[in-house]
C-alpha cells in the first residue's frame, strides 16, 4: 500500500468574506490519490471545523444583528477605527458611539507552553 500523502491546509478569509484554502503538498491531487475514503472524510471534517472557527471570528454588521450576550467585543466605528466596546442588550446600546460592525474578542494569550 502506498504511503498516504501529508497535507497542511491554510485557511484564509478573502476580501469577499469567503473562506479560501491553500495547501502545501503535491501540486495536483485527485480523490483517487487518497488511500482511504476515511482520509477524505477526516479532511472534509477538518475543513468544516476551520471554516466554523473563521466564521466565529468574522465581522458582523450591526445592520445584520447585535450580540446576544452582554460583554466586550472588537468593534469597528463608522470612521474605520477598530477598538473595543461593551454591548448592553437590556438597553440595546454600546458604550461607544457609531459602531457599524462587531466580532468576539480573541482568546487571551496563554504564554509560552514549555
Amino acid at each position: 500500500m502506498p504511503e498516504p500523502r501529508r497535507w497542511t491546509i491554510y485557511p484564509k478569509i478573502g476580501k469577499d468574506g469567503r473562506v479560501l484554502l491553500s495547501a502545501s503538498g503535491p501540486a495536483v491531487v485527485s480523490a483517487t490519490d487518497l488511500v482511504e475514503s476515511s482520509a477524505l472524510d477526516a479532511a472534509q471534517a477538518r475543513i468544516a471545523e476551520l471554516e466554523a472557527a473563521l466564521a466565529a471570528r468574522a465581522w458582523v454588521p450591526c445592520s445584520e444583528r447585535m450580540p446576544e450576550r452582554e460583554g466586550w467585543y472588537n468593534v469597528t466605528l463608522n470612521d474605520g477605527i477598530v477598538t473595543t466596546g461593551s454591548w448592553h442588550p437590556r438597553g440595546e446600546m454600546w458604550n461607544v458611539w457609531r459602531v457599524v460592525a462587531w466580532r468576539p474578542l480573541p482568546a487571551p494569550w496563554e504564554g509560552d507552553k514549555a
